[in-house]
């Protein structure tokens, strides 16, 4: 059966490798950096147990504390906020 309208299969390989190649290209153009807009509010001191993240904002201070700072009372009032970082979540859990 040869009908002008059918496709064939040198075609289909054809479509589908363009396919393809255009798929690669898209998952390529995928980035891991997130654009979100720069905090431009007041002088921020963090606590971080771990390593401090790197950050462009320039009004931002992280102070390296450790668990047994964490459960000081006075602590609070010194830092607007505390992170722990990935790799010691599991010893906070504890």
């Amino acid at each position: 059966m040869n009908n002008r309208n059918s496709i064939t299969l040198t075609e289909m390989n054809k479509i589908s490798i363009i396919l393809l190649f255009i798929c690669l290209i898209l998952a390529g153009c995928n980035s891991d950096t997130i654009e979100t807009p720069r905090y431009e509010g007041k002088s921020l001191v963090i606590g971080v147990i771990g390593d401090a993240p790197n950050i462009r904002e320039k009004n931002v201070d992280f102070k390296k504390i450790t668990f047994n700072q964490l459960e000081d009372q006075n602590l609070s009032p010194a830092f607007d906020a505390i992170i722990i970082m990935k790799q010691h979540q599991t010893e906070a859990a504890n």
